[in-house]
């Protein structure tokens, strides 16, 4: 008797979860309309690949795109950490113009004959002794780019584990229609 009443509050359930989908806002007085099936309910008996189940999952799955974008940007920053921890070398160059003073009358002519610039080169050279900060960012990439693996690889079994339970929840309900209808 208890699975019975709990049937058709599951059967209540379903029917209001379907109105709030396909009724709009506010339209209350749908609530109470009976729904009548047209057709029996149709059982799909054909069997279940659980590894392609397992391959659309994991193509379908956004939180698992996010977590690869994540590793993506964290590799990016990988490169940046690991590269200041070497000595560095630049090349700087500097060009400047100055005013023409009290020859305004004549300024553009005096524009381009090369007598108010100034050109500039000079090599920088850094070499980190102690550069704590560009080590601990190398090492704080790297580990994210491991906790990101990580964390993908426990969302996959978590995934595995998903579609497994669907799998066994569809095949365990065409039984139990099988049983219900002897």
């Amino acid at each position: 008797l208890e699975a019975v009443i709990v049937a058709k509050a599951a059967v209540f359930n379903a029917r209001d979860a379907l109105f709030r989908l396909t009724e709009p806002p506010g339209s209350s007085h749908q609530w109470n309309v009976q729904l009548v099936p047209l057709h029996s309910p149709r059982i799909d008996d054909s069997p279940r690949d659980v590894e392609k189940e397992y391959q659309t999952a994991l193509e379908k799955r956004p939180d698992l795109a996010a977590l690869w974008g994540q590793i993506a940007a964290d590799r990016a920053r990988l490169p940046r950490g690991e590269n200041g921890v070497w000595p560095q070398l630049d090349l700087v160059g500097t060009w400047s113009e100055f005013g023409l003073g009290d020859h305004h009358h004549n300024a553009n002519s005096a524009l381009f004959s090369g007598d108010f610039y100034e050109f500039s080169l000079a090599l920088s050279f850094d070499y980190p002794i102690f550069n704590q900060t560009a080590e601990a960012t190398a090492e704080q990439a790297s580990l994210s780019v491991r906790q990101g693996r990580k964390r993908v690889d426990s969302l996959e079994q978590q995934i595995v584990l998903d579609v497994r339970t669907a799998v066994r929840d569809v095949l365990s309900g065409r039984q139990r229609i099988r049983a219900g209808e002897k």
